[in-house]
């Protein structure tokens, strides 16, 4: 084995390479954009670094990661860094929902500290004005969003600690906030329910949001195109290259996210056999779309597409395996 991509095209599982990988990936990841650490955790320490690169590929979906890595990469530079990549949304994606849990919480203690607000029955508890209507809100998300945007008094106390997040806003403000919010609502909201409408006033997300320039220069997840002329092509082209594969192509790239023995028994074919052809059709669809590197080792401005295409032949594929009979 030459790398942690060979490695886990060869045995189907992460090894102790794409260990190493992962955990170099998330620590420099996470100290450089100044990700908060997770839950119990005071810094990134190696329990810190260890635990959250295990959920990365926890799970189908992190199953999934690996997988697309595997299809969108050429070679072990390309392979590390759509797994940076990855690694780059994981961590995004747990930091925004620990900023977005901070607000549930300062607006629950708002919402019982507050006798304009009254919980109803339930668990977790409905919360709406005192003397308002009891029934669970049907009021679009939208509709309190904006309740919440015609509150324009809004004080942010001022803050000199570096070891705490400043307030979101003072309690007089939050109370205000929450007042449109409820009336807009004309029903109960949970805490949960009413914190989005609050974080959609005011700047709460302290996640770091953009990707420094020499950590990552694409990402391993990219979300699909916006533009539908570009969608069709992609699924007519996915849809054309589907049709040319035979079932066993079909069940590789369908089991391309099961370890090597598990796929192995679906074909029932040896390992190392399974293996070698899983690493043929991979190469097939990259030469047929065109996922190749340039001479700096980067992807040109039409592997974007490309990528999403492979990607969309193996989600055929697994629709083809689950309908069979």
């Amino acid at each position: 084995m030459t790398g942690p991509r060979d490695e886990l095209a060869t045995t189907g599982r992460p090894g102790s390479e794409l260990a190493e990988l992962l955990y170099r990936a998330v620590a420099v990841i996470a100290v450089s954009r100044n990700f908060p650490p997770p839950a119990g955790s005071t810094y990134w320490d190696e329990t810190a670094v260890t635990e959250t690169a295990h959920g990365l590929i926890d799970g189908s979906r992190g199953q999934k990661r690996l997988a697309d890595a595997l299809l969108r990469s050429t070679d072990e530079p390309s392979f590390a860094r759509q797994i940076e990549g990855a690694a780059v949304n994981f961590l995004r994606d747990l930091a925004r929902a620990t900023d977005q849990g901070k607000v549930v919480l300062r607006v629950a203690e708002v919402l019982k500290a507050s006798e304009e607000f009254v919980a109803h029955g339930g668990k977790p508890p409905r919360w709406g004005l005192a003397g308002g209507p009891e029934q669970p809100s049907a009021a679009p998300a939208s509709v309190l969003a904006r309740a919440a945007a015609m509150e324009l008094d809004v004080v942010v106390p001022a803050w000199a600690s570096d070891r705490r997040d400043p307030p979101i806003a003072d309690r007089a403000s939050l109370v205000r906030i929450l007042r449109r919010v409820l009336v807009a609502a004309d029903g109960g909201l949970t805490a949960a329910e009413a914190a989005v409408a609050v974080a959609a006033r005011l700047d709460v997300r302290r996640s770091p949001l953009t990707v420094e320039v020499g950590v990552l220069e694409r990402l391993a997840e990219p979300a699909a195109t916006g533009d539908p002329a570009t969608s069709t092509a992609i699924s007519m082209e996915a849809a054309a290259m589907f049709a040319t594969l035979d079932d066993r192509e079909r069940i590789l790239l369908a089991s391309f996210h099961l370890p090597l023995e598990a796929a192995s028994r679906q074909l029932t074919l040896g390992r190392s056999q399974t293996g070698l052809l899983r690493q043929r059709v991979v190469r097939h669809l990259q030469i047929a779309f065109g996922v190749e590197l340039d001479d700096a080792g980067e992807p040109d401005g039409a592997d974007l597409d490309a990528m999403l295409t492979a990607a969309a032949v193996r989600d055929l594929c697994v629709a083809w395996a689950e309908g069979r009979t």
